[in-house]
C-alpha cells in the first residue's frame, strides 16, 4: 500500500495487459480461507481484534492481519478464520476480494491526498462488498446514509447497527441489544466511549452471522480491554484525564 496505485510503472503494466494485484488480494487467491473484512475509516483495529477475540473464545482458530501486524499473509492457512483490517490501499487492489463476511464501520474523510476526492475514497471503501452474493453477509453502521445507501443495493444478506435507533444490533438504555433482545451491559465492557459501542454492536453482529453462540460472544464481549493507543486511559494528573487516541 506504500506504493500509489496509479504509480505510472503501475498503470503502465495493466495498460500493457498485466494484472497488478495488492497482498490481500493474493492471499484470498491463494489460501482456501473464509476470510471476514473489516473496514472503515475509524476503529477497524479495535474491531478485527475483538472479533477475534470472541471467535477464538468459542473454540475457533481465528487469526487477525492485514492493514495492521502482522500481514495477512503471515497468519493465513487452510484450516483459519481470516480477520482482515482492510484498509482502502487495500481494497483498492483487491479486485476479487469476496469476503464470507464484510463490515463497514463508517465512512469519513481520509486518504484524500492519495485518492483524491471524497467519492475515490469510498468508491474504494465499497469494495469489500462489490463481489458478495446472497450466500454472505454485510453488516454496516445503520447511523451512516451512504452505508444505508450501499446496503439496499447489496446482493447479500444485510445487518445494521445503530446506537441512535433500533436496528438488528442497537444501544438503548445503556444496554445493547440483538435481535431485539437485551444482550449486555454496557458496564459489563471494558473499553469506554461511544464508538466502542458501536464497535460492539459490529462484532455482535459479525460472531452471531458466523454461527458463534450468544455465550461465546458475551464472554468475548466482556473480556476484551481494548488496543494499546486506542483511546487508551494513560493517567489522572489534577483532576484531568490524558487519554492516547493513536492520532492525536
Amino acid at each position: 500500500p506504500g506504493v500509489p496505485y496509479d504509480h505510472p510503472d503501475l498503470v503502465a503494466l495493466r495498460f500493457s495487459g498485466h494484472e497488478t494485484i495488492g497482498e490481500v488480494e493474493w492471499v484470498a487467491r491463494s489460501v482456501n480461507a473464509e476470510i471476514i473484512g473489516v473496514t472503515g475509516t475509524a476503529g477497524k483495529t479495535s474491531t478485527t481484534q475483538w472479533l477475534t477475540q470472541v471467535l477464538q473464545a468459542a473454540g475457533l482458530d481465528a487469526r487477525a492481519g492485514g492493514n495492521i501486524d502482522p500481514a495477512l499473509s503471515a497468519v493465513a492457512e487452510d484450516s483459519a478464520v481470516l480477520v482482515a483490517e482492510l484498509s482502502s490501499f487495500g481494497l483498492e487492489r483487491a479486485p476479487g476480494l469476496k469476503p464470507k463476511i464484510a463490515v463497514v464501520l463508517n465512512l469519513g474523510l481520509d486518504h484524500l491526498d492519495r485518492h483524491g476526492s471524497a467519492e475515490a475514497y469510498h468508491d474504494a471503501k465499497r469494495a469489500i462488498i462489490n463481489n458478495q452474493t446472497a450466500e454472505d453477509t454485510f453488516i454496516y453502521n445503520a447511523d451512516d446514509p451512504l452505508l444505508c445507501k450501499w446496503a439496499a443495493d447489496c446482493s447479500a444478506t444485510t445487518l445494521g447497527f445503530s446506537i441512535k435507533q433500533q436496528a438488528d444490533a442497537h444501544m438503548a438504555n445503556d444496554t445493547l441489544f440483538l435481535a431485539g433482545q437485551a444482550f449486555v451491559k454496557t458496564r459489563e465492557l471494558q473499553v469506554t466511549g461511544e464508538h466502542q459501542l458501536g464497535n460492539a454492536l459490529a462484532v455482535m453482529l459479525a460472531a452471531t452471522a458466523y454461527g458463534v453462540s450468544n455465550e461465546a460472544i458475551k464472554k468475548g464481549l466482556r473480556s476484551f480491554s481494548g488496543v494499546a493507543g486506542r483511546y487508551s486511559e494513560i493517567a489522572t494528573l489534577e483532576g484531568i484525564r490524558f487519554i492516547e487516541d493513536s492520532i492525536a
